[in-house]
């Protein structure tokens, strides 16, 4: 799981200690995209829709202070290819892959090619 929002991400890392303990969660406090490197990020009153995309083109007519930014910060960007190779390369295949990347989620597939290409990404129930 990756997070780059610090204040979501302790909330995430508590409501996983209370999920299935037969499930290995990893939480990452990262960007995933289609580069390994840095991005910037931009935080917004509405935590839920900080985004590394310019927020502005997301405007919400009616609630528009929700997409009012309040802090920028770089950010280590990360291919999901290069996690499994660096991190977890001894993992067969990832099981469950759900972005909510607000409008960003074509650059995390871009980064995540090879495993796609290899069918290492799946979803199963259980």
């Amino acid at each position: 799981m990756f997070e780059p929002n610090a204040n979501l991400l302790s909330d995430f890392e508590k409501k996983i200690k209370n999920f299935r303990s037969d499930w290995t969660i990893v939480v990452n406090n990262r960007i995933v995209s289609s580069t390994d490197g840095y991005q910037t990020i931009n935080f917004t009153k509405d935590d839920v829709v900080s985004s590394v995309l310019n927020v502005g083109t997301l405007l919400n007519k009616s609630n528009p202070e929700t997409y009012d930014i309040i802090q920028r910060a770089e950010m280590q960007s990360i291919k999901l290819d290069s996690y499994h190779k660096h991190f977890i390369s001894s993992c067969a295949s990832i099981d469950i892959l759900k972005t909510d990347t607000q409008g960003n989620d074509l650059d995390v597939l871009v980064g995540a090619k090879d495993l796609l290409r290899k069918n290492m990404i799946s979803f199963n129930r259980s």
